[in-house]
């Protein structure tokens, strides 16, 4: 994952206090973006000059001649000023523009920070050109099949290790949702912070996951074909709209039977690249074979067809509109039918 790889560089010159003049940080995952600012934060000026050597502005209100005028004072007292621009993303672009001239000419002692979630700033254009050799991060989000990844090496950095059962329980209940995994490890360390293997107890306790009634022992449930298991499970998610609204269990349902489908695509004789191809631990990778085992090719392409009309009439269309509890029981039974 190249922009993992990218991110845990920015984070390693922070820390090691090699600091670059500008910082311009876009895109679509704001877990990437919130980690870097707040680890700029933390390193580039001590807590006790941070009244004098710290400005956070806002896109909305900033004024780019004012910015620019800030920029090229030196700190107080301190070998760094940081100036912090959140919400840039808001500054039109021809204003954003007028950065050029900074961008050609920094000062060194300022370290400049463009938050600019949801938007991309153009490498294309002259003011993309000139921060080029300063640090340029987008953030994308991650696909499902980076997730696990993305989750070990994050556990490692920690120090951490997640049980196998945890971690598929972890991911599928909050999905590509990075900002809520972390709170949840948080959450678990505020508790036990002497903690070295993160467990399913551990998420019950601190995220208040059962461990009978989840996304992963549902999508289990179908996998194995277990039409009574699955009602059941579904009696309890299916009822809290809160927590497992029907428009995230569709999808995390139809990724699952992809799953399956791509478990006979690979065949037998490639077992050992298997969890390659899923981009799933060797231990998630046996799973789903063995769930694959229960459907046959045709009947997973339908199902997939299900979780296209499901999509559909969740969202008002299609057929007589009936409760999401209603809609996930009648997919449940024609899925593994």
């Amino acid at each position: 994952m190249k922009q993992v790889k990218e991110y845990e560089g920015i984070l390693k010159s922070i820390s090691s206090r090699k600091f670059s003049p500008i910082y311009a940080l876009d895109g679509d995952e704001p877990f990437f973006i919130d980690v870097i600012a707040d680890r700029l934060e933390a390193e580039v000026v001590p807590e006790e000059m941070r009244s004098f050597n710290l400005q956070i502005l806002y896109g909305k209100d900033v004024k780019i001649r004012d910015l620019i005028t800030a920029c090229r004072r030196f700190p107080m007292m301190a070998d760094h000023q940081l100036i912090v621009v959140r919400e840039a993303q808001y500054i039109h672009e021809k204003e954003l523009d007028k950065l050029l001239e900074y961008a050609e000419n920094p000062t060194e002692s300022t370290v400049l920070v463009l938050l600019l979630k949801g938007k991309k700033l153009n490498r294309g254009t002259k003011l993309g050109k000139a921060i080029k050799p300063f640090v340029h991060f987008s953030s994308n989000k991650l696909r499902d099949y980076e997730m696990q990844p993305w989750l070990d090496a994050h556990l490692s950095t920690l120090g951490l290790k997640m049980e196998h059962q945890a971690m598929a329980i972890l991911l599928n209940t909050a999905g590509t949702d990075l900002h809520r995994i972390n709170g949840e490890i948080d959450k678990i360390l505020s508790s036990h912070g002497d903690k070295k293997v993160i467990t399913v107890s551990d998420l019950e306790a601190s995220a208040g996951i059962d461990r009978d009634y989840n996304i992963f022992e549902f999508t289990e449930a179908l996998g194995n074909r277990n039409l009574n298991r699955a009602l059941d499970i579904a009696s309890v998610i299916g009822k809290d709209k809160k927590n497992f609204p029907l428009q995230m269990i569709i999808p995390m349902v139809f990724n699952y039977f992809k799953r399956l489908l791509i478990v006979h695509e690979v065949g037998g004789h490639m077992q050992g690249d298997l969890p390659k191809a899923l981009g799933a631990s060797p231990f998630m990778a046996k799973k789903y074979a063995s769930a694959a085992r229960h459907y046959h090719v045709k009947e997973l392409q339908r199902n997939i067809v299900v979780f296209h009309e499901m999509d559909l009439r969740v969202k008002g269309m299609g057929e007589k509109q009936a409760s999401s509890y209603e809609l996930l029981r009648e997919m449940i039974v024609r899925i593994t039918s």
